[in-house]
Order: structure tokens, then C-alpha cells, then sequence
């Protein structure tokens, strides 16, 4: 039996009135993606603006925390240094009351003080040892001669009594060929303000530049004969000295040159009647400690050092006859580079007695030298001279080296000197074989000579 057919539900025709909607929202969404895009890009560049600013917020901040924590540092470096000086001169304090309580020690000598400090003596000494050879021709003695001698075995003793500003020295020498312990330094100096100095007694006079360094400092192994010949050496007499950091003023009046009788010798024995004498330095750089010797260390600092000086003295009126007059000038210069020196010195002298005697003399000193080490300095000194004689002009040449063991306290020099022309009375020592120098006077015409010379010396 046929099925009956299936009854199916109608099928719902399809509207097309919702298109218009679904193409609607495809345009909307289609418009606004770009702009999700732009908006997107914006955000981005927004937020890498905001990251260089914070970077650059961080940097700007960190710099100046480095410059904070810079600051701090300069501010505990200077803390630090200002403590440091501190007790660097809290240290110095305590050792200088220290050193100004002791009572017996060394302090660039041996010394006795007492608890105050009142009173102070500095007890020193030199030793000069030499081997000296000289040679020369037509010698009334011997042409050629040679040995040892102790030419200064000096006691020195110094320092201040009752207050700082009262001080004193006492110096004496044994000399060779005297037989005797000769007096050479004996004065009292007062110190009547930070630059005035009254002196009375046996001192310096105040003339030639070689003669106010020390024996023990000098650059040969004597000074030249220039110096023998035109120096003042020691007299008796009163001084005033002016000294500041620049200039030293120093005047005064005395006896007279030691050659005329101006060293230890009674009152009213003396022979010259007024002797005035003057000395200026101006010191252009460096210090006068370093130019109180010739030599000039490599470590020390360059100095300048002018000086200048004259002197008049007249023979005692009615004790001598004819009276000698004599007026004495002299210039020098001392330089140091630093391992390296220079000196100069002109001097002039005219002798006048009214009669017989009517003489104009001069000298000329130059001499230098140059550390080739630490230890080791060599040197060379020229001197020429002219004494207003029928004798020929003095010129002579040095040259030599010095060993410093411990500076000047302790060393060793040789040098060897040239006479070009003789060499005539007036520039030799009296004493026999020459004295302290070792230059013999030569015959009339003779040149030539040759004088060798070696010293240890120890000053202590």
C-alpha cells in the first residue's frame, strides 16, 4: 500500500533586507582600521619620547650624584691633608721642646744646655791633612819640594749665654810652622732685634767674598792667591749688621787688616790709627745656607748671591812715618744652578805714603764646577793679578775634584795648579816653603811652576 507522503515544513524564503546592515559594519570596520593602526603608532612613539626623557632624568641624576659624591671626596682630601698637617706640626712642636729641654746631645755638633735653655755650648773641631808638592826652577833651596802637614787642627766652640739672643764663638788653630795655638775667632754677638746684630771682638773682616766662606767649604784645597794677597783676614774691632730676607748690611771699625797687626795684639801697641770698613750682599734667589759654600749639590736650588765691599785705614799718626793710607775695594758674584757653580770676584787696592809708595793694585778670581755624580765634583779657578811692580802680572790656573764622603763634613779633594808667569813675593805666604798655598815666590823671569795638593779633611 502506497506510503502516504511526508509533510515538510515550508521553506522560509530568503530577505535580503538585512545586507545593507552587513555591508554597513564591513565599511565601519574597514574605516576604522587605519586609524587603530595610526593610534597604535602614536602610542609607541609616545612611549619612546617618555623612555629617552626618564633615561635622560637617570643620567642627569646619576651625574650629579657623581658630582656630589666628587665634592665629598675634595672635602675629605682636604680634611685629611689639613689633618695631617696637623700632626706633622703637632710632631715638630713636641720635638723641638723636646730637643729645647735636652740637656747634652748632637745638634750639628756636640753640645751642653741647660733645662732652660739659657744657656748652650756647641763644642766643634777641623782637621785639614795635606800632601803638598811644589816645583819650580832656580830655587835658592830646592827645585823641587814635597811632605805632610796638619795645616788646621781648629777647636771651635760656640753658642749663647743668658738668653738666645747673646751669642758667642772662640776659635783656635793650631798652626804649622807656629809652634802655638793661635787665636782666630773671639766675639760676642748681641741680637738687638729680628735684624740688627751688634759684634765686638776678633772676627771676619768684612771684605773679600772667599774669606766669609769657611775654610771647610771652599771648592780647592786653599783659597786662591788673589785672596792671600788683597784679604783683610781677621781683625779686632766692632761690627753692626743688617739682615733681612733679601739684603745683609755690615759695618764697622777695627784694627785694621790682620796683615798690618789688626789680630790679638794689645791696645795701644797697634800701628793703624782708624780702619772703617763695609759690606752689602743682595740675595737674588735661594737661600744664604746653601751659598754659605761653593759647591751646589745636584738636588739643591738655583741661588744668586751680589756682593760688594770696601775698606780705608790710615797708620797711626806720629808712630810711623811715612803714613801709608790704603782704600780697598772689591764686586763678586757667586751663582748655583744645581750641580753646577760659578764665582767672580774683582778687587782693587791703592796704597799711598805721601812719599815713596804710590801703587795701584788689582785681581781678578773666576772658578766653577759641576757634580759629575752625587759624590764626585770637578772644578778649575783662573786668577790673574797685577801688584803695580816691575814683576810680571800673577796668572795662574787650578784645576781638581773633590770627593764628598759625608758633604763637607767628610771629604777628599786634589787639585794641581799652573803658574803661566812668575809668581812674585807679594802673592806668597811668608812663612817657609810657601805656607798654607804651597806657591814659592820664583826668581825674576821664571814661570812655570807647578804646585800639587791632596786634603782629607773631617769637620765635626
Amino acid at each position: 500500500m502506497p506510503r502516504p507522503p511526508i509533510a515538510r515544513s515550508p521553506r522560509p524564503a530568503i530577505s535580503l533586507a538585512w545586507l545593507p546592515g552587513v555591508w554597513l559594519t564591513w565599511a565601519l570596520l574597514a574605516a576604522a582600521a587605519p586609524a587603530t593602526t595610526v593610534d597604535h603608532a602614536s602610542g609607541a612613539e609616545e612611549s619612546a619620547c617618555d623612555l629617552r626623557h626618564r633615561i635622560e632624568r637617570l643620567e642627569a641624576q646619576i651625574a650629579g650624584v657623581k658630582a656630589d659624591q666628587s665634592e665629598r671626596q675634595v672635602q675629605r682630601d682636604r680634611h685629611l691633608q689639613a689633618l695631617i698637617r696637623d700632626v706633622l706640626a703637632d710632631a715638630d712642636g713636641r720635638a723641638s721642646l723636646l730637643d729645647e729641654h735636652r740637656t747634652a746631645g748632637w745638634d750639628d755638633g756636640f753640645f751642653l744646655a741647660d733645662p732652660a735653655a739659657d744657656h748652650r755650648l756647641v763644642v766643634g773641631g777641623r782637621m785639614q791633612l795635606r800632601y803638598m808638592y811644589s816645583r819650580h826652577d832656580d830655587s835658592p833651596a830646592d827645585d823641587h819640594r814635597a811632605g805632610f802637614e796638619n795645616t788646621r787642627s781648629q777647636l771651635i766652640l760656640r753658642g749663647h749665654a743668658f738668653k738666645p739672643e747673646i751669642n758667642y764663638r772662640v776659635q783656635g788653630n793650631a798652626q804649622p810652622g807656629e809652634g802655638t795655638f793661635v787665636l782666630e775667632d773671639a766675639w760676642v754677638d748681641y741680637r738687638l732685634a729680628r735684624r740688627l746684630a751688634f759684634r765686638a771682638g776678633q772676627q771676619r773682616t768684612p771684605m773679600l767674598r772667599e774669606f766669609q766662606i769657611t775654610s771647610a767649604r771652599q771648592q780647592a784645597v786653599e783659597r786662591s792667591l788673589v785672596h792671600e794677597a788683597f784679604t783683610g783676614g781677621r781683625t779686632q774691632g766692632v761690627t753692626v749688621e743688617y739682615r733681612d730676607g733679601v739684603l745683609m748690611l755690615v759695618g764697622g771699625i777695627s784694627n785694621g787688616f790682620e796683615s798690618t797687626g789688626g789680630t790679638n795684639q794689645p791696645a795701644l801697641s797697634r800701628n793703624v790709627e782708624y780702619a772703617l770698613s763695609a759690606r752689602g750682599e743682595a740675595l737674588l734667589n735661594g737661600t744664604r745656607e746653601q751659598l754659605a759654600s761653593f759647591a751646589n749639590h745636584p738636588d739643591d736650588r738655583t741661588a744668586t748671591l751680589l756682593g760688594a765691599a770696601v775698606h780705608y785705614q790710615r797708620d797711626e799718626y806720629g808712630t810711623a812715618d811715612p803714613v801709608l793710607e790704603l782704600l780697598q775695594w772689591t764686586i763678586d758674584g757667586q751663582f748655583e744652578f744645581g750641580g753646577a757653580n760659578l764665582f767672580m770676584a774683582v778687587v782693587g787696592r791703592h796704597l799711598d805714603d805721601g812719599e815713596t809708595i804710590d801703587a795701584d793694585q788689582f785681581g781678578l778670581v773666576v772658578q766653577g764646577g759641576v757634580f759629575l755624580t752625587d759624590k764626585w765634583e770637578a772644578f778649575g779657578r783662573y786668577e790673574w793679578a797685577d801688584d803695580d811692580s816691575q814683576r810680571d802680572d800673577l796668572s795662574v790656573v787650578t784645576v781638581g775634584v773633590t770627593h764628598f764622603f759625608d758633604d763637607h763634613r767628610v771629604k777628599w779633594t786634589a787639585d794641581a795648579g799652573y803658574a803661566f808667569n812668575e809668581v812674585s813675593p807679594t802673592f806668597t805666604d811668608a812663612m817657609p816653603g810657601g805656607g798654607r798655598t804651597g806657591w814659592r815666590a820664583d826668581a825674576p823671569g821664571e814661570d812655570g811652576q807647578l804646585v800639587l795638593r791632596t786634603q782629607l779633611q773631617l769637620t765635626f
